[in-house]
């Protein structure tokens, strides 16, 4: 059986967004709205697909929910009256959840084997490429041979650390995340190999999600996958481990008072009671639009005093996607938002059968999760994370049906 169309045109939609992440850094800047375009041709055929009586998971009502308690925020209060920024802004929020629940609706299983057997190619190549010049470029940084590899400068930042063409080495490590998450959900691949080459890369591109990725792995490897079925109890262990492992960062970022994270967190509890219970709506606070576009809140709570938080210098306003939720959406959206996150994990990820796809996927979208500490997580990357998880759900779905015919 062929590609559909519709398979070739998720292919088509995640190629490109993982060729724009790759080499964002020798791009030209318009490649950065690839994952944008892609979401607003899927919410397109979406709202299609259900205008043609296509039924949805029942839990997705809750995030529907979402959408009218945002807008009506900037009705009721007004610090983000623009409509048309209101409504630029949530579509930048339901694109990674749209995108999820299009292929989930739209792909069958067997055409989601197909497209999964794709990712899988295309993530050890991945792998195994950006291993290979991660550690070429160590001959660069020795200052060895700098004519013959001359070529890997361009591949390191000004620190010496691995960036490719992403400009970045924490969206190499994003990447690596994602390669990684669909290799080892096939228990006959050589994983031990490809989990080694992803932690070299990961060395190299001194990323601290990276480093909890890798670890992260490991804890639901042998809590998870060897262990066949999850204990409360392992969480005792686990717990204290990740905070651990984060404890640099959570010292450094989320308990100091003059970090920008710590700053867009508290702040984001003040606007979500002072717009008690629905939050300021859209393009209010902590998110792209209200970065890009200045958020009066900001005057208010001084941010244009701190550096990296100016109008000028925005350079810390995404550093966490969960304020955006509370200031934006207040007490009522942040309660909806997680009744909505914990069904989409029993109902989606826990339901997964086989327990190397089970693992993948719990360890993926648990990345996601951290991420959002520190970065805003409805990105291109963040598109692909849900693409992902939807292709894995798919394809445990697959294996079931052939085990079942058998």
């Amino acid at each position: 059986m062929r590609y559909t169309v519709n398979s070739i045109f998720i292919i088509i939609g995640i190629a490109l967004m993982l060729f724009a992440c790759s080499f964002s850094a020798v791009l030209p800047s318009e490649w950065g709205y690839v994952d944008e375009f892609f979401c607003v041709a899927v919410i397109i055929l979406f709202l299609i697909s259900m205008a043609r009586g296509k039924r949805v998971f029942k839990f997705y009502f809750w995030f529907l929910l979402l959408i009218p308690i945002g807008f009506l925020g900037n009705l009721m209060y007004g610090v983000q009256s623009d409509f048309k920024l209101a409504v630029q802004d949530a579509f930048l929020f339901i694109k990674p959840y749209v995108l999820l629940m299009y292929i989930l609706t739209s792909v069958n299983e067997f055409q989601a084997w197909k497209i999964y057997k794709f990712l899988m190619r295309v993530s050890k190549i991945m792998i195994i490429t950006l291993s290979a010049f991660s550690v070429l470029t160590i001959l660069w940084n020795m200052r060895i041979g700098r004519g013959l590899f001359s070529m890997f400068a361009d591949m390191v930042d000004y620190k010496g650390v691995f960036t490719f063409y992403a400009g970045f080495g924490g969206t190499v490590a994003e990447l690596i995340i994602l390669a990684l998450a669909v290799v080892v959900s096939d228990s006959k691949n050589n994983r031990l190999l490809y989990f080694i080459l992803s932690l070299i890369v990961i060395l190299r591109v001194d990323s601290g999600l990276g480093n909890l990725s890798i670890i992260g792995y490991v804890v639901i490897y042998f809590f998870l996958e060897k262990q066949k079925k999850f204990r409360w109890y392992y969480l005792l262990i686990i717990v204290p481990l990740c905070l651990w492992i984060g404890r640099g960062e959570i010292m450094g970022y989320l308990l100091d008072s003059e970090a920008p994270r710590y700053k867009l967190f508290y702040f984001s509890f003040i606007t979500a009671w002072q717009y008690f219970p629905i939050g300021a709506g859209f393009a209010a606070y902590g998110s792209t639009t209200a970065m890009t576009h200045y958020s009066s809140l900001y005057y208010r709570y001084k941010f244009n005093l701190s550096w990296g938080m100016k109008e000028n210098e925005t350079f810390f306003l995404m550093d966490s996607y969960y304020p955006q939720i509370v200031g934006q959406l207040g007490f009522l959206g942040t309660v909806i938002y997680i009744i909505f996150m914990v069904k989409l994990f029993f109902k989606i990820i826990w339901s997964i059968l086989n327990i190397a796809i089970k693992s993948a996927a719990v360890y993926l979208l648990g990345v996601w999760f951290v991420a959002g500490l520190g970065f805003g997580t409805s990105s291109l990357w963040g598109c692909m994370v849900f693409a992902i998880i939807s292709i894995l759900y798919l394809t445990d779905k697959y294996h079931t049906n052939i085990a079942g015919g058998d």
